[in-house]
C-alpha cells in the first residue's frame, strides 16, 4: 500500500517541514483541494503544489461537489484551477462527494437532502463526464460508504453502477485502520 496525504488551505507547513515529513513516513503522493462548488478555488493549492513536487511527492487535485450549485459550472470551476499547474507525472483528478452541511439560519442543513433523489445522479455523472472529456482520463470518486448508501444507492440503476464502477474509488476510512468497509 502507498501512503500519502490530502492537504487545503487548512493545511500548516512549509517547504522544509513537509520534505522532513516525507521520506520518514514513506509517502508517495498528495492530494490537494483545488476548489469546491461553482466558484471557490482553494488559495493555498498552487502554493502546496509546488511545495509538494519540491518534496518529490506525485500530485493530484480534488474538487469538493456541492450538490446545490450547478455541475457544469463546478467542472468549469475545477478545470481553471487545475490548469494553473504543470500536470505532467500527476495523479488522476479526484471528485469529493459527501456530506455537504452548511449553517442556515443557525441550524446546519445538508445540501444533499435538499436535492430531489433523481436530480443528485446526473449532477455527479455530468461532473465526472466534464473533466474526462478535459482531461482524457477518469476521475476518482472520493466517497464514504454510509454517504453513499444514503444518498445514491436508492437512486442507482444497473446503468448507473456500471457507469460508476469505470471509475477508480477512493473510500473515506474515518476509523484509519486501512480496511475497505464491508
Amino acid at each position: 500500500m502507498l501512503k500519502g496525504i490530502d492537504t487545503s488551505h487548512f493545511s500548516n507547513f512549509n517547504l522544509q517541514q513537509l520534505t522532513n515529513m516525507v521520506k520518514p513516513n514513506k509517502l508517495y503522493f498528495n492530494f490537494i483541494k483545488a476548489s469546491e462548488g461553482a466558484t471557490i478555488q482553494d488559495a493555498k493549492f498552487i502554493d502546496i503544489w509546488q511545495m509538494s513536487r519540491s518534496a518529490g511527492l506525485i500530485c493530484g487535485a480534488y474538487h469538493f461537489f456541492r450538490p446545490l450549485s450547478d455541475a457544469s459550472a463546478q467542472a468549469t470551476n475545477f478545470i481553471t484551477q487545475y490548469k494553473k499547474v504543470s500536470r505532467a507525472g500527476v495523479l488522476p483528478p479526484v471528485i469529493d462527494i459527501e456530506w455537504a452541511p452548511v449553517k442556515v439560519n443557525g441550524s446546519i442543513q445538508e445540501q444533499w437532502k435538499q436535492l430531489l433523489p433523481n436530480e443528485r445522479i446526473p449532477k455527479i455523472k455530468m461532473f465526472l463526464s466534464a473533466l474526462e472529456t478535459e482531461f482524457k482520463i477518469k476521475p476518482i470518486i472520493y466517497t464514504a460508504k454510509g454517504f453513499w448508501k444514503e444518498f445514491i444507492t436508492d437512486q442507482s440503476s444497473s446503468a448507473t453502477n456500471a457507469f460508476f464502477a469505470e471509475h477508480a474509488l477512493w473510500l473515506v476510512d474515518s476509523k484509519t485502520n486501512g480496511k475497505v468497509p464491508t
